[in-house]
């Protein structure tokens, strides 16, 4: 696919999500602007871009794919920042901040309110299959949020309970563009490889994420790579082997996105070697 195809897509993925808010009332409207103004990476909406047009999706269905990936993502967003107290998102007003929290709270509501609506206007043969994959999804990601609140203290928490707190909030809805994708391409059969490959992706920028905000954490208790790795038997330096660990899941996560068909997961699968080369670099 070329860059201007690629382009082409993300711009009427953008313009899908704002004219979603175009009905809205004039104060949900503002704030839900306000966030999606601020960019952002917009990866779920390239997954999807790239795996759609991999797959030779139409073009209707791959924008809606990506629209709704990202709102869902969005949404979340909003909301952990009320959960977290961020005050800024993405060096601007997090929603709450400057519209308030029950604001906020709609305008996430309505986020994933729209993602729903903009699958199933797709009317594709396979609608029940995608809105189930969207509900278990988002699902999956509410229960591994609230098992990140849950922790009190970095100190009881195993390294195994850490990596399944870390990917439970965070590897559905990086999956989530790849699996419908696959789902209306009837590529079933790939769906555990994607899962798989989003888990390690998961886990890998999480702990690269703890790496770099270990004073943050420790000072709202959240939980951290680094801090639970420094009371493991036998580990002698935590930021090492959080280092290494990241490094294998970047390796494996590169691994299995690239075994999807027809290079539906080569993004992720880019995504995850530039991070992984990046990190050798620092080593040498």
């Amino acid at each position: 696919m070329s860059k201007g195809t690629r382009r082409k897509l993300l711009s009427k993925v953008e313009a899908k999500m704002v004219s979603a808010f175009g009905s809205s009332s004039e104060t949900l409207g503002r704030a839900a602007l306000h966030h999606l103004e601020g960019g952002g990476s917009r990866v779920r909406a390239r997954l999807a871009v790239d795996a759609g047009v991999a797959l030779s999706l139409d073009e209707t269905t791959i924008t809606a794919i990506a629209a709704s990936s990202e709102l869902v993502h969005n949404a979340s967003l909003i909301h952990d920042d009320i959960q977290d107290g961020e005050q800024l998102r993405r060096g601007r007003p997090a929603v709450w901040t400057k519209f308030g929290m029950d604001v906020a709270i709609c305008v996430g509501d309505a986020m994933l309110s729209n993602a729903a609506t903009m699958l199933a206007l797709t009317r594709a043969p396979v609608l029940p299959e995608l809105l189930l994959t969207f509900n278990r999804c988002v699902l999956e990601t509410i229960h591994g949020q609230c098992q990140d609140l849950e922790v009190v203290s970095n100190a009881g928490l195993s390294f195994s309970g850490y990596s399944r707190i870390a990917t439970a909030k965070s590897a559905p809805l990086l999956a989530l563009p790849l699996e419908l994708s696959l789902i209306t391409a009837a590529r079933d059969d790939w769906l555990m490889l994607a899962r798989e490959a989003a888990t390690n992706f998961a886990l890998a920028y999480q702990i690269s994420d703890d790496i770099e905000d270990q004073l943050r954490d420790a000072a709202q208790g959240s939980p951290n790579a680094v801090a639970v790795l420094q009371n493991v038997d036998g580990v002698v330096d935590p930021v090492a082997m959080a280092i290494r660990v990241a490094d294998e899941a970047w390796a494996a996560a590169a691994c299995q996105a690239s075994a999807l068909p027809d290079g539906a997961g080569e993004t992720m699968a880019e995504m995850a070697r530039r991070r992984l080369s990046s990190a050798l670099e620092r080593v040498a």
